[in-house]
Parts: structure tokens; C-alpha cells; sequence
């Protein structure tokens, strides 16, 4: 069983990396995408929880060309952390830049072994620019950091905080007494975002729960909702191809268009780069999910299938499972996004 899109403490997960590690392996997962929005900071961690479950797995992917060596990892794990913009190696250079979003890492590609164990996908969930409904941009099987995703993960997590602040300002404008060093605390040191207000309201009890926060206060339209900035689909494109990695629209349906308009739709979005849909997402129908994956074999591209799991903040999703509670096959992963990562 697999599962290509999950996410960790370290966007608004309620596991941390190594967590949700052990969690995927002891439910049978044996291919695991980490999928974090807008940071790849928990990526090390489950890489090395992946080796500590299954070495000899782990050891039989070969290390991309320009790996830092295991002494490399000890003495640059606590060095001090620049912008994106001081990074100065070559692209060759296979190596995570210093910057808030990553120590330098040795990223394990994704490869067919036949070992027992758990293979762990570097990824990342980006924001894209869309109206009215939401566009997310999976990037499957990183290979490396490269500058341009540091500095849109940069930029995003910097208006995160903007918005967060505002959101603050305007529950304690409403009556609500709100204390954002304690949101921030629920984070855990991840990325903070709605969901870590939800949570925040739900403990006070201003409201029964998460998804009331979200009906009567955070969604969109709602009175405490802001707007983030977002980035272009075609700097988000970029970004991934240059960490060597396969662009995938997440959830489709979410872009919130019809059907009688919506392959148009995708279409321009395979025309821009886009080389996969994950068609397969707990969030649609399951007929919706085969018409998606009829329109990816249409268009050319990969289908991928995810639960995008949260742990206990999303308990309604079971991790290696998709739409209609289904298992995640095997094939969307050997079948159609392996043969993409070289």
C-alpha cells in the first residue's frame, strides 16, 4: 500500500515526521509521500525515521550524484541558517541549501528495491494563484533544494505570518480574546495557519470544534477570513523542475469549476507544465475520480492517488486510503509517478 501525499507537525499535521513514519509502516505503507504546505522542514526528519525502521531498505537506494556524506549531515545539522539568497553552489550540486526551511540533508530518491521496508518521497504542497476556489501544487519525488523553491517557501511562510497576524487582529477587534504566542505554540514549530486558530478557539471554548471555527469564523467569506498571497502556477512549475521533481495538481475538484468546463481547465494546466493529477483524493466522489483519471490518460499525464492525511486534526482521513475509502493502489506509484522521477 502507498500513499502520496500526507502531511506532518511540520505544516498542520497533528504527527511529527517520525510519527507519521512508524504510524505508515506499522498500517502496511510502503511508499510514503511527505507533502507538507508550503515547507519541506520535515523531510530529514522522516528520511531518518525511514532508515532507523529499515536500514538494509534504506541502504539499497543509491545516494543522487553530489550527496553530502553522512559526516556532512552531523556538521552542517546545526549550523546557522541564511536566506535562500546565500546559497551559491551549482544546480549539479546536490546538497539542500542553508535557509528556514532546511539543514542540508541527503535526499534518498525513490527508487524499486526489492527490501522490505518504507521509502520516503521528499515533497512539498505549494499554494498556487486561483479564484474562486483553492489550486494546490503537489512537487513528488524532490531531489534536492534547490534556491528557487527555498525562496517561494520563504516568501510564503513570511505572508503566513502577515496573515496570521491580521487574523489576530481581527478576533481581538470582534470581543475574542486571542493570544497569537499561544497559536503559534500549538504548532509545534511548524508552519502556522488556520488550523492551529481553530484549534486555539476550540480549547477556549469559543467554539464545540475545529470545524465550527471554520463555519463560523475562518473559512472563506467568513468574518475573520484573509487572504493569502499565493504564487503563479508557472513559478510553482519551475520551482519543483528545478529540485527535480514531478508537478501534480492536488485535489482537483477543489479548483471549484464544473465539469462542463473544468477539462478545459486542465487541459491549459497540462499545456503550462503540469505533468500529473491526483485524481485519486478523500475530498471527491469516486466517479469524479475516474473521470479525472480518464482526463489525465486523455491528456498525457500521471495519475497519483493520496489521503492527504493529518492525523488526529482530519480523523475522518486514513492514511494509505483515498475517495470512497478506498486502498491507495500500488500502480499509482510504480506505475505512473515512478517512471517520472529518472
Amino acid at each position: 500500500m502507498i500513499d502520496l501525499h500526507t502531511h506532518t507537525r511540520a505544516s498542520d499535521g497533528s504527527y511529527t515526521p517520525s510519527d507519521l513514519v512508524r504510524h505508515a509502516a506499522a498500517s502496511g505503507i510502503t511508499v510514503l509521500a511527505i507533502t507538507d504546505h508550503d515547507t519541506v522542514a520535515g523531510i530529514a526528519e522522516a528520511i531518518e525515521a525511514a532508515a532507523a525502521l529499515e536500514k538494509p531498505a534504506i541502504e539499497a537506494a543509491s545516494p543522487m550524484p553530489g550527496a553530502p556524506s553522512d559526516q556532512d549531515i552531523a556538521r552542517t545539522k546545526d549550523a546557522p541558517r541564511g536566506p535562500a539568497s546565500d546559497f551559491t553552489a551549482p544546480a549539479s550540486d546536490f546538497t539542500a541549501p542553508a535557509s528556514p526551511q532546511a539543514p542540508h540533508i541527503r535526499i534518498i530518491p525513490a527508487v524499486n528495491c526489492s527490501t522490505p521496508g518504507i521509502r520516503i518521497i521528499p515533497g512539498v504542497e505549494l499554494d498556487i494563484d486561483w479564484k474562486p476556489g483553492e489550486c494546490h501544487l503537489l512537487g513528488l519525488g524532490l531531489k534536492t533544494f534547490h534556491p528557487d523553491l527555498l525562496a517561494l517557501l520563504d516568501a510564503l511562510i513570511a505572508d503566513r505570518n502577515r496573515r496570521n497576524a491580521e487574523i489576530a487582529d481581527k478576533l481581538r477587534a470582534s470581543g475574542i480574546d486571542i493570544d497569537l504566542a499561544r497559536v503559534e505554540a500549538l504548532a509545534n514549530g511548524g508552519t502556522v495557519g488556520r488550523p492551529h486558530f481553530a484549534q486555539y478557539l476550540t480549547e477556549a471554548k469559543v467554539v464545540k470544534n475545529r470545524q465550527q471555527a471554520f463555519d463560523k469564523y475562518l473559512a472563506k467569506d467568513r468574518p475573520f477570513y484573509i487572504d493569502r498571497n499565493s504564487i503563479p502556477l508557472d513559478a510553482g512549475i519551475a520551482a519543483i523542475r528545478a529540485c527535480g521533481g514531478v508537478p501534480v495538481l492536488a485535489h482537483p475538484m477543489s479548483l471549484y469549476v464544473s465539469w462542463g468546463t473544468l477539462p478545459e481547465v486542465l487541459k491549459g494546466f497540462v499545456e503550462q507544465g503540469v505533468a500529473g493529477f491526483e485524481a485519486w483524493h478523500p475530498g471527491a466522489r469516486v466517479n469524479d475520480c475516474k473521470r479525472l483519471e480518464a482526463l489525465a490518460r486523455e491528456f498525457g499525464v500521471c495519475v497519483t492517488a493520496g489521503s492527504d492525511f493529518h492525523g488526529a486534526v482530519r480523523p475522518d482521513r486514513k492514511i494509505g486510503h483515498t475517495a470512497g475509502g478506498t486502498k491507495i493502489e500500488d500502480r499509482y506509484f510504480f506505475d505512473e509517478l515512478l517512471p517520472l522521477l529518472g
